[in-house]
């Protein structure tokens, strides 16, 4: 298991190349699993399906970043609209676990 939060895709290239919106199913994964920040990850371009370990809620996301502040190895930082539908209070909720 790991952790969810969020963050503004927008923002910044992602480190796979390329950019992304906020509306995207998108996530960062930690730099532990991801690798090298400044490199192309194995997993970029990779889907992978999410479950939040709270409600049960699920949905499927591409890897285009590296999250170098994520807290633990197993973390993903989620696009927006990724973060909402798998959470039950939005953004309000901030963090909540995952499966994936």
């Amino acid at each position: 298991g790991g952790q969810a939060t969020f963050y503004n895709v927008e923002e910044n290239e992602g480190a796979c190349g390329g950019f992304d919106t906020n509306t995207d199913f998108v996530v960062a994964m930690a730099v532990g699993m991801y690798g090298d920040e400044n490199s192309v990850s194995q997993y970029c371009g990779k889907t992978v399906q999410i479950t939040n370990l709270q409600n049960g809620n699920t949905a499927t996301a591409t890897v285009v970043d590296c999250c170098p502040t994520c807290p633990i190895d197993t973390s993903l930082d989620m696009s927006p609209s990724l973060f909402d539908s798998l959470s039950d209070n939005n953004e309000d909720e901030g963090v909540f676990p995952i499966s994936y």
